[in-house]
Formats: C-alpha cells, sequence, structure tokens
C-alpha cells in the first residue's frame, strides 16, 4: 500500500494515471504493529513508473518435491499446484512489460500493496479478544491493471509472497481446464458482486461470484472452502420466435423424440439458409457456379453444419440473414420504384421479424434500413404514407413478442426464465441485462480487438479455405467496375466489417480457452454468410469477365463448376467425422442413469447445463420420473426463480423469496442450510 507521500512521489508529477481506488465499505481492523501512516479504507491504483506485471510462460510438471523447490527458488513468479504427494505443476510467469501488479491482503510483507485486516467484533479490541480463524487470506488477491487505454482491470484469487510464489496444496480446489492450463481457488476465496442497476442509490444486490487464480468467474461454492469448483456461470435463453416455431413443429410434425424434432426443423433452417445465400448471388449474377459455391460452401462449413444439427437459434437466426440479403438483392436489383416498394415492405417485416430471435442481427438491421431508404430517395419513391408503411411492416414483425408476457402471466411452463408480466422484467430479458447486453458474459474481461479479429481470420482461413476468401476478394475488385454491383458489394462489405468489429469488441471470453472459444466462434456464422455471398459473385464475374475479354465461355464456365465441386467435396470430407453425431448418445444414456438411480420422491438440486438441462428434458419433455423434484441452484438466487416456479414443485418448500448464499439474514432470503432443513425428508 502506498502512503499519501508515496503516492506523490511513485505518480508522474504531470497528470497521473490513475487506475481508480478500492475501497472498505465499513471498518478496516488495525494493524498489530500501527499502521505506519497507511490508509486504512482507501487506496489509489496509480499508473506505476515502472511496469510490475507477469503473465505465464513455462509450465513444470514435476515428480519430486525436490524439483518443486528448486523451480521455485529461481526467483522468478510462479504458482504451484500440488496434485499429490508425488506430483506437481508449477507454471512460471514472465515479466509483463504492459500492465501493472497490485496485491491486496492482511499480511504486512512488502508484496502487499494495501493491507486489509479483520474487524474485531463488538467495535474494540483487548488482550482478553478471543483469536479467530481469519477470513481474510495473508496474500488474498491481485489486481492486474492495463498500462495502455482503457487501462482494463482484471481481478485473480491469491497474490504473490515475498518468495514471488503461490502455493495451493492438495486440499485446494485445482482442475486442468479443457486447454491443459492449470487453475484453483484460494481456501478462503475471492468474491465479487456487481450491484443491479449500476453503483447507484437505486442498485440491488447483484449475483455473488467467486475468482479463481487465473481470473476466470464461477458460481459459488457449496461451502467456502470446498474442494470442488463451482460452475462457469451460465446464461438466459434466446428470444420467443424459437420457442414458438419449435412448439409448432412438435405439435403438427412429432417425430421419435422432440429432441429429435427441434433438430430437424434446426437442419431445415440451415438448408434454408444456404438455399437463400444461393439465391441471393442468382439475383445479383445469374445461376451457376458462384451460386451454388455460396450456398454449399456455408451449408458444409465445419461451424454452420455444427450449429445446425442441434438445437440453438443460429441455424435460424443464419436463415435471416440469407433472407435478408436476398430481399437486399431483390431490392437493388428491382426496375421499377413500385417493385422496390413491395421488397422494402417485406424486407422490414423481416428486419423486425429477425430481431425476435437473436439480436446480433440488429447490426445488419441498422445498415440495411438507412440504405434502403437512401435507395427509395433517389429513386423518388420516398413519401409520408411510405415511411409510415415501412414503420407498420417493421413493428408488425415484433409481434412475436406478445407472447413473452402472455407466456409469463399465464404461468404454465413449468421451466422459464425471468419474469416477463413488469416491464421492468421484460426489457430486462430482451436486453439480457441478467447476463450482460450485447456481451457474451456478466464480466468485466475484455480481450484485445486485434486478437479477436485475428482469431476470427483464422477462422475464416480454416472453416472456410484460402479459395473462397481469394474469391471474395475478387468480387470487391470486380464490382468496382459496375455501379450497380459496386452498391450491393460494399453493402455487404460494410455489414460485415462492422459486425465483426464490433462482436470483437463487446465478446469478453478468453478464448484462449478451447470451451469460451467454442462459445464464441458461432457468433462468427452471421459474418461467415457475407463472405459465402461474396466469394460466390466474385465467382461468377470472375468467369463472366475471363468470357468478355478471352472468349471461350464453356471452359471458363467449366472449370468454376470443377472448382466448385472440388471445393465442396474437399469441405465434406474434411468436416463429415467431425460434425457427423448421429451415433452420440453420450448425453442421454449419462442423464437416463442419472435419472433412473434417484430414489422415489426425491428432491434433486441440480446446478450446471450437463446435469441440469439433461436431468430436466427428460423430466418435462419426455414424462420420465415425474415423481422427482428438480431445482436448480443457481436459478433459486435469482429473484424471480421461486415466484415464478414454485406452483410448479408442489412438493417443496422455499423459506423465502430466493437463495443469497451471503447476506442469509437479510429479509426475503434463505440459506441453503435453512433449505435443506425444510426439504430433508426428501433431499436427494
Amino acid at each position: 500500500m502506498l502512503s499519501p507521500g508515496q503516492e506523490e512521489h511513485c505518480a508522474p508529477t504531470k497528470e497521473p494515471v490513475k487506475y481508480g481506488e478500492l475501497v472498505v465499505l465499513g471498518y478496516n481492523g488495525s494493524l498489530p504493529n500501527g499502521d505506519r501512516g497507511r490508509r486504512k479504507s482507501r487506496f489509489a491504483l496509480y499508473k506505476r513508473a515502472k511496469a510490475n506485471g507477469v503473465k505465464p510462460s513455462t509450465v513444470h510438471i514435476l515428480n519430486t518435491p525436490q524439483a518443486s523447490k528448486a523451480v521455485n527458488c529461481k526467483g522468478q513468479h510462479s504458482i504451484s499446484y500440488t496434485l499429490s504427494r508425488n506430483q506437481t505443476v508449477v507454471v512460471e510467469y514472465s515479466h509483463d512489460k504492459d500492465t501493472d501488479m497490485f496485491q491486496i491482503g492482511r499480511s504486512t510483507e512488502g508484496p502487499i500493496d494495501f493491507v486489509v485486516t479483520d474487524t474485531v467484533s463488538g467495535g474494540g479490541e483487548s488482550e482478553d479478544t478471543p483469536i479467530t480463524q481469519s477470513t481474510i487470506s495473508r496474500f488474498a488477491c491481485r489486481v492486474v491493471c492495463e498500462r495502455n487505454p482503457p487501462y482494463t482491470a482484471r481481478i485473480y484469487a491469491a497474490g504473490f509472497d515475498s518468495s514471488k510464489n503461490i502455493f495451493l496444496g492438495e486440499k485446494a480446489a485445482k482442475w486442468k481446464n479443457p486447454d491443459g492450463h492449470m487453475d484453483g481457488l484460494t481456501t478462503n476465496g475471492v468474491l465479487v458482486m456487481h450491484p443491479r442497476g449500476g453503483f447507484t442509490e437505486e442498485s440491488k444486490p447483484g449475483v455473488w461470484r467467486e475468482i479463481s487464480v487465473c481470473g476466470d468467474v464461477y458460481t459459488l461454492r457449496e461451502t467456502r472452502s470446498a474442494q470442488t469448483r463451482g460452475k462457469l456461470v451460465a446464461h438466459p435463453p434466446g428470444y420467443p420466435l424459437f420457442t414458438i416455431l419449435s412448439s409448432l413443429m412438435l405439435l403438427l410434425l412429432p417425430l421419435s423424440s422432440p429432441a429429435h424434432s427441434i433438430h430437424v426443423l434446426c437442419a431445415v433452417f440451415g438448408a434454408g439458409a444456404s438455399g437463400a445465400l444461393c439465391f441471393t448471388v442468382c439475383r445479383m449474377a445469374g445461376p451457376g457456379p458462384g451460386a451454388v459455391l455460396a450456398g454449399g460452401v456455408f451449408a458444409v462449413s465445419r461451424l454452420v453444419w455444427q450449429w445446425s444439427v442441434v438445437a440453438e437459434v443460429f441455424s435460424l437466426n443464419n436463415l435471416f440473414v440469407g433472407v435478408l440479403f436476398s430481399l437486399s438483392a431483390c431490392f437493388h436489383c428491382a426496375e421499377s420504384v413500385h417493385h422496390k416498394k413491395k421488397f422494402a415492405l417485406w424486407g422490414a417485416l423481416f428486419c423486425g421479424l429477425s430481431l425476435c430471435n437473436q439480436h446480433t442481427l440488429v447490426l445488419y438491421v441498422v445498415i440495411i434500413i438507412p440504405w434502403a431508404l437512401l435507395h427509395l430517395y433517389t429513386h423518388n419513391g420516398l413519401s409520408f404514407f411510405g415511411l409510415v408503411s415501412l414503420g407498420t411492416c417493421f413493428l408488425a414483425g415484433f409481434v412475436p413478442y406478445i407472447y413473452l408476457p402472455i407466456s409469463s402471466y399465464l404461468n404454465r411452463a413449468r421451466w422459464s426464465w425471468g419474469d416477463q408480466t413488469s416491464f421492468h422484467g421484460l426489457l430486462t430479458h430482451l436486453l439480457r441485462a441478467e447476463y450482460g447486453t450485447f456481451s457474451l458474459a456478466k464480466t468485466d474481461e475484455n480481450l484485445n480487438l486485434i486478437k479477436m479479429l485475428w482469431a476470427q481470420w483464422n477462422h475464416c482461413v480454416n472453416d472456410l479455405s484460402t479459395p473462397v476468401l481469394v474469391l471474395a476478394l475478387l468480387g470487391i475488385l470486380l464490382s468496382l467496375w459496375n455501379r450497380l454491383r459496386c452498391v450491393f458489394i460494399w453493402l455487404i462489405v460494410t455489414m460485415v466489417s462492422i459486425y465483426s468489429v464490433f462482436f470483437a469488441w463487446r465478446a469478453n471470453l478468453n478464448i484462449e480457452q478451447p470451451l469460451l472459444l467454442g462459445v464464441v466462434e458461432r457468433f462468427w456464422l452471421q459474418a461467415d454468410a457475407g463472405v459465402c455471398v461474396l466469394a460466390g459473385l466474385g465467382l461468377s464475374w470472375a468467369v463472366c469477365w475471363l468470357n468478355g475479354r478471352l472468349g471461350r465461355g464453356t471452359l471458363w464456365n467449366t472449370g468454376a463448376w470443377i472448382l466448385t465441386a472440388g471445393l465442396i467435396s474437399h469441405m465434406i470430407s474434411l468436416n463429415h467425422k467431425e460434425c457427423d453425431q448421429s451415433g452420440n448418445d453420450v448425453v442421454d444414456r449419462f442423464a437416463r442413469e442419472v435419472v433412473l438411480s434417484l430414489p422415489p420422491n426425491s428432491l434433486v438440486l441440480t446446478r450446471g447445463d450437463l446435469p441440469g438441462n439433461t436431468l430436466r428434458y427428460l423430466h418435462y419433455c419426455q414424462g420420465l420420473r415425474p415423481d422427482l423434484s428438480l431445482v436448480d441452484q443457481e436459478m433459486m438466487t435469482y429473484s424471480w426463480y421461486v415466484a415464478k416456479l414454485q406452483k410448479h414443485l408442489p412438493g417443496v418448500t422455499f423459506p423465502g423469496r430466493w437463495w443469497d448464499p451471503i447476506n442469509t439474514m437479510e429479509k426475503k432470503t434463505f440459506s441453503i442450510e435453512q433449505f435443506l432443513k425444510h426439504n430433508m425428508q426428501t433431499v436427494c
């Protein structure tokens, strides 16, 4: 910690860069040997004269205690994960010139910048004060601030001691992430909470989370020092249109199981999306190999294939992207103002309808709308009545949103998310405020924009192939000599570019972890559709250009068909093994074995996507084990959960409005201990 004099000495004389302040709310206990001029309840984080941040570098897997000591004594920062008496993983950290590190804890040793000590009960201290186990670790946590704008600050559990080491013993919660990197939790834990409504007088307590040693965010553990970590933060479901269409599918075309029916529906959406891209190229350049290339490459690319055979909103979003591209092409190529107005009305309707499924499409819609209005204006096709008609069609597309408050009011769904009976609840759901509006997670994680864009570029090279990217670039170049082509091409380029940059800015997940990369890359599909259209147009216009310059149109056309067939065949052979999951029943077998093993009339507390969703599917959708009561632990922390779902859990007693793992004594809340006591006879 820095004293006022030290702050002035370390901070630059001209406009010191201040990252922020750490403030202790309440009373910060005194130090045993005096405070030595230190501020006990406030600490300002200034940019250091010299960076002292560190970042992971070398990983050592050691099988003897002597080897572990040898690594830890090298004078470098390191984190040791003791897996057993005979095995330790040591991660060395190297100097990071781009970050400053500040450490917090109750230790008075040099590495601690901000000393936080325990509060003595009763408001006083004496020799008779009983000694209790501290809830504050000696080296509790560290805050790492980027030295360059926007000066992002991240918090990590555990701090480095005087020997520059962090030790996680055998009893500490630790694990290996899917990418092979180690992570863990400290005994006392480091908890964070972001108030709902921001930091204002009207803000309400948010949901408490726990930070790991490597800075990931998890739900709370069962107990403070439990060796099993919480789960990565879950997120609310999509929007009403997908739910409505899925219900219609189950009603009109029931197959072997509800999951099978919805998977078929999503596959149809995926096929429709590919067909729409094919039609877009046909409308702009005529039928031929370019149109087949656009639709075919998109259909058999890895990500499109993966997300067109599962019950998710992404295949329907792909369909809307294709439809908007098709309508834009028809609008652009229409020969009369009357036809342009007709396609504009259809486009307005589908713009509104598409936003009932996934709100990332708004980044395309906000570009298409002014482009279409400007196009009508330049052709003398814009009038007051026309604007009213377009606005009416656009608003008509939002009609499916009426389903949300009606469904919430009737409260017939045995499993749902949120309370949309009030305007605030509806707005919270629409903006996904509980999960982070226009973000992938409600965390302060913020990766480098260039790094995210580079990852998307690598995806395009690996999954769409280099020839497709070359053809897309060729399409852009060939459009420069034709005004009609150029306008449409640059519409697509603008949409893809703005979407990619905006998403890279808001995608606040660490893509260095394969699991989180899988979450992020699904959103690249929307940009992939534009790239495939550009590639299809590039191939079609290249054939026309070669035929016009060199003749022999049949030769160039045949070559284009061969190229198209070769690319699509290559992608099918490359992706079929990974994407064909027709024989994979691991999740189904897991869920059935768990459900069938439970005693009669059990109350089952679920946590996490895998056990929670699979058990609920078998229980609610397939009617397996109707005697069970399924309660989601994380959902109990939301104020709407008990109010909306208690009537569907008649055998379960909730001793309050919601479970608050931290403030268990507040009104309307309850602890997990109280919940178990009220339901002890049925707990499993």
